[in-house]
């Protein structure tokens, strides 16, 4: 297990090629995703969240990029 949350965020392109963000609770404007559960899979997490906050069934592809937020 790891010591640090680790989370996931996807990028969902429109059939017009737009970029589709959501209101999270704190009334900003992002991704989706969210945490990664003990056993879930990247890919799980990310069609999960998509479809819990959009009610989208989603096909989740390769990486784009991967980053690592160093600790103080």
């Amino acid at each position: 297990m790891s010591a640090h949350p680790v989370s996931i965020k996807g990028v969902l392109l429109a059939p017009t090629g737009e970029i589709v963000l959501r209101l999270n609770e704190r009334e900003e404007w992002g991704r989706p995703g969210g945490r990664i559960a003990l056993g879930e899979s990247s890919t799980e997490r990310l069609a999960r969240e998509i479809g819990e906050a959009l009610n989208l069934r989603v096909e989740v592809g390769a990486p784009m990029a991967v980053a690592q937020e160093a600790s103080a």
